[in-house]
């Protein structure tokens, strides 16, 4: 089949998410199909969950007609937004791209009024009204404004903030930032916060967690990772950041204001831990402390932790850390526009199950 050019490209990335995908991709084809002008590009992150052989057996209908396209990577062992984004914007070939959750509904007719609304106005980008957590990824702009910026920016791991910085930078190189406010454009699949981790680094990685609750607004925590190693963090309120750190205040007011809590330093103390003969021992620097394993308090430099088992807490601690560490790293290139200076959404891909023609993105 010959490879032709698309109006607007809808990209979808998918790690294990293929219940979700099931429910959205082809309503999302039937309400907006545009004979040679739309295609889907759906790049299989390394799902373990069978979506190949669902695309195949379910959706070849859609590939035939060359309104969808299937690839697929095998190198991912953890779901990374920034890196898998850009594959998928690079692999596609429409003049417009736009980055679509696998539990998102676009709506009717949403192809033909971005289509409508760059003719008028090709130096711009669209995303939502902003207001609503689960659509706030989605976002239209133009190829070559998506190639002018170098994409997202892959400094920026697990979750939290890739979007934000995305879009700060599109504003910087001169785009309007446009927004859709219509109700059927901001439809999804509600789920849980499992869902939304389940695939994270952060989240794979995880052993368990301690917290100690110093005051009413300051807590550290003590993150335990299966490699063996923690960092312990420390997590304050917003209003109290933005008393304490008046300096930081307008950037953090305008990304941050929806944290409840943020990190305010990098990780305080790095160490390493292990459980021998059924005891917890957990080295700093050069003292080591010993507990009984799976110990419901701890104490550590005369600082008392608690072992953390509520599940929403666990995810919220994670999400937090994730989303502080990539508003710091933001905030070292605010200014730099040399973001992914080795490339940016490399990797191998296969095409529409054709497995004997391995594709580069180098």
């Amino acid at each position: 089949m010959a490879i032709h050019n698309k109006k607007i490209s809808f990209c979808i990335t998918c790690m294990n998410r293929l219940y979700h995908l099931k429910q959205t991709l082809e309503k999302n084809i039937l309400d907006n199909y545009l004979l040679d002008e739309v295609e889907f590009v759906v790049l299989d992150y390394n799902s373990t969950d069978k979506l190949g052989d669902w695309i195949k057996g379910e959706m070849t209908h859609y590939i035939e007609l060359d309104i969808l396209v299937y690839y697929r990577t095998s190198n991912p062992e953890v779901y990374n937004r920034s890196h898998s984004r850009n594959m998928a914007y690079r692999l596609s070939r429409g003049e417009l791209v736009c980055n679509l959750d696998a539990d998102n509904f676009l709506g009717v007719g949403f192809a033909k009024k971005m289509l409508t609304n760059f003719q008028r106005n090709a130096d711009s980008f669209y995303t939502s009204n902003l207001n609503i957590e689960d659509v706030f990824g989605k976002v239209v702009l133009t190829r070559s404004s998506f190639l002018k910026v170098k994409g997202y920016n892959e400094g920026l791991n697990g979750y939290g903030f890739e979007d934000v910085d995305f879009f700060s930078r599109l504003e910087g190189s001169g785009l309007t930032h446009n927004l859709f406010y219509e109700p059927e454009f901001h439809k999804y699949i509600s789920h849980s916060k499992y869902e939304r981790v389940q695939n994270e680094k952060f989240f794979k990685n995880l052993e368990f967690i301690y917290i100690s609750y110093k005051t009413p607004y300051l807590s550290n925590v003590i993150i335990f990772y299966k490699n063996n190693t923690f960092k312990l963090i420390e997590f304050i309120d917003n209003p109290h950041l933005n008393r304490l750190n008046e300096k930081e205040r307008s950037f953090l007011e305008r990304f941050t204001d929806e944290l409840t809590y943020v990190m305010i330093n990098k990780p305080l103390i790095f160490g390493k831990w292990e459980v021998k003969d059924n005891r917890l021992f957990v080295q700093i620097e050069e003292t080591e402390f010993e507990f009984t394993e799976n110990a419901a308090f701890i104490k550590l430099n005369e600082e008392d932790f608690y072992k953390i088992d509520d599940e929403d807490l666990i995810i919220d601690i994670l999400l937090t850390f994730s989303t502080s560490l990539n508003i710091l790293e933001a905030k070292k290139i605010l200014n730099d526009p040399y973001i992914n200076k080795r490339g940016f959404g490399t990797g191998q891909v296969f095409r529409n199950f054709d497995y004997s023609k391995m594709i580069e993105l180098n």
